[in-house]
Order: C-alpha cells, then sequence, then structure tokens
C-alpha cells in the first residue's frame, strides 16, 4: 500500500512533491556517475598523465598525449633510459613530441633494411613494456 494514496496524487502540490523527488534523484545520480568516471580513466593513467583530472584520457585523441606515456611505458619509468633523446628527462610530463623530417624517415628506414640482414642474438631483441621491478609481466 503506498504511503501516498492514487487520490491524493493527483493533487498539484503532490505532483511537485514527486518531481522535487525525481529531480533530486536524478542530480543525485548524475553527481555520482561523474566521480565513477573519474575513477574509471584514473585506471589506465600513468605517471606521464595522472594530473590531467579528465573522463576520457586524453592520450585515446592525441598523439602529443600518448608520445610520453608510450616512452614511459617502453623504459619502465626510467628517466634516465629515455636519453636517447638528447638531454636529460626531469618529468614525462616535459617530454614532447619531436618532429620528424623526411631526411631521418629515410634514415630509419635503412636502419631497418641493414637490421634485416644480420642474424642477431636472441638477447638483443629484448621487448619494451614487460620489465618491471615489482610486477610480473606478460606480453
Amino acid at each position: 500500500m503506498p504511503i501516498i494514496a492514487q487520490v491524493g496524487a493527483k493533487s498539484l502540490k503532490v505532483r511537485l512533491v514527486f518531481a522535487a523527488m525525481f529531480t533530486l534523484l536524478t542530480f543525485g545520480a548524475a553527481t555520482m556517475v561523474y566521480p565513477f568516471l573519474l575513477m574509471l580513466s584514473g585506471s589506465v593513467k600513468s605517471g606521464a598523465d595522472f594530473h590531467r583530472m579528465t573522463i576520457v584520457p586524453r592520450y585515446l585523441n592525441d598523439e602529443t598525449a600518448l608520445w610520453p606515456k608510450y616512452l614511459e611505458s617502453k623504459y619502465k619509468n626510467e628517466q634516465g633510459a629515455a636519453a636517447g633523446l638528447g638531454r636529460k628527462v626531469d618529468s614525462w610530463r616535459k617530454i614532447e613530441m619531436p618532429n620528424i623530417s623526411a631526411d631521418q624517415r629515410e634514415l630509419a628506414e635503412l636502419f631497418i633494411q641493414f637490421r634485416e640482414q644480420y642474424d642477431w642474438p636472441f638477447h638483443w631483441y629484448n621487448l619494451g613494456h614487460v620489465e618491471f621491478s615489482y610486477l610480473l609481466a606478460k606480453n
């Protein structure tokens, strides 16, 4: 048996009370969804992008945000390992995506061709994103 009878539910005052209750419930539900989405997006962030409080991680649609995240993962969060950038890396946030010229692309293609000509030792092919000091990594 409902608290408010069907006859009483037809009055304007009761309808306004119902509208206010449903509005408050909808607002409460919306305020719970936003922190939940922040928590979900935070679960796929790392040191390179944890400071950005966004519902959709920026690296999903922006390559300049993906680049430092990739380097951090590739070099096992060791900033000294990114010495190939030609400068010291104080923070993954400060790494910018390099501009690659046509000459550099050509050199990369030549390097790939050179690498395929020889049978290199197996241990030279170390995978990135798999070695961690405190976790068991699998690729």
